[in-house]
């Protein structure tokens, strides 16, 4: 009897522990789908977040389903279109910089002196050829704020002429514009953005001083003597 007793014991806690195995496993059962569960989550969140930077439509749950989503590996997708995106700035910048260093040769090798400003009438850039032109003791140099010095106001609007190509929103022209003792013809072009916001004005400085001395000269009176010299050179008096 007792032997029957103690493989009744047995049993028993055989079962117990079965039935304790089975409810650990249950809950571990329950947990890894959870887990499972939020790591989709995650992952599809995740995809669509890269998806959003590279503008493209999010994933959907009834295009794609959890075992797919898995299965195709979409962040290795992405991460592919990503390489492609970079390589393609990568030679795009090359392109743009290669461009700039033509342009930058361009306008300092321009045979005119070229002043650029920004739509506050800050001067952001000029060329060799302007701080060639200009009478001596008068350079041009980039804005500093308060330590510009006073000539460099008028070498930024010259008769009022970046006024000009703000309000028309256009090019406009200045014609015998005086510094010091030179002269010069000045005509200024607007740079706008994308949105269409005037961001910098570019004044062209072309020297006329000699010309202009040479048509005031035409312009003098010419002396009573001249023209009875010229008279009698030629056998007449």
């Amino acid at each position: 009897m007792s032997t029957i007793s103690g493989n009744q014991d047995g049993q028993d806690t055989e079962r117990q522990a079965l039935a304790a195995e089975n409810l650990r496993l249950r809950q571990e059962n329950r947990l890894l789908r959870e887990w499972q569960q939020k790591s989709v989550r995650y992952i599809r969140d995740k995809v669509n977040q890269l998806l959003a930077v590279v503008e493209t439509a999010p994933l959907r749950s009834e295009e794609l389903d959890d075992e797919m989503l898995i299965t195709l590996d979409p962040i290795g997708i992405v991460s592919d279109s990503f390489k492609q995106i970079l390589e393609n700035l990568r030679r795009t910048n090359e392109d743009l910089e290669l461009a700039n260093s033509e342009i930058d040769a361009i306008f300092h090798a321009a045979g005119a002196g070229l002043l650029v400003l920004n739509a506050e009438r800050e001067i952001v850039s000029f060329n060799a050829k302007l701080a060639e032109m200009f009478p001596a003791g008068i350079k041009p140099q980039v804005s500093q704020g308060n330590l510009d010095p006073p000539w460099l106001t008028e070498i930024r609007c010259p008769g009022g002429l970046f006024d000009k190509v703000v309000k028309r929103r256009g090019g406009a022209s200045q014609t015998n514009w005086n510094l010091g003792l030179h002269c010069y013809d000045v005509v200024g072009s607007p740079i706008f953005s994308r949105s269409g916001d005037l961001v910098q004005v570019v004044l062209l400085f072309n020297d006329v001083t000699e010309r202009r001395r040479n048509e005031q000269a035409w312009l003098m009176p010419i002396p009573a003597s001249i023209p009875y010299l010229i008279r009698c050179r030629r056998g007449f008096c």
